[in-house]
């Protein structure tokens, strides 16, 4: 039981150096420390632009959607309206004809 007793006040001593010298070693930044921390801003700087230019091209691909959609709506609307003229062209057709009918079933009751 001596031994055991020994060995784990090595064993705590051992640990508690370790974590003074880890302590000591985050607290005084060293130039590995120091490239790693500025990859980090550049490794973040990477990611910001490629976050920009997928904002980008997300901006660019809502942008010829809105176009297309704006495009249909208009050809929709030229449509429209050349389908209503057509159907006013008609009903005016129809019209001058039914005219022409009521003269002429009036012309044969007077005869």
């Amino acid at each position: 039981a001596a031994v055991s007793l020994l060995e784990l006040l090595e064993n705590e001593t051992e640990t508690e150096e370790q974590g003074e010298n880890r302590k000591n070693e985050e607290q005084t930044p060293t130039v590995s420390s120091i490239s790693r921390e500025g990859k980090g801003t550049e490794e973040q700087e990477v990611w910001d632009k490629m976050e920009q230019e997928l904002q980008k091209e997300e901006e660019i691909r809502l942008c010829h959607k809105q176009s297309c959609l704006v495009e249909q709506m208009e050809n929709s609307v030229t449509r429209f309206d050349a389908e209503l003229h057509q159907l006013y062209q008609q009903k005016l057709h129809l019209n001058i004809q039914l005219k022409l009918m009521e003269l002429r079933m009036i012309k044969v009751r007077q005869e």
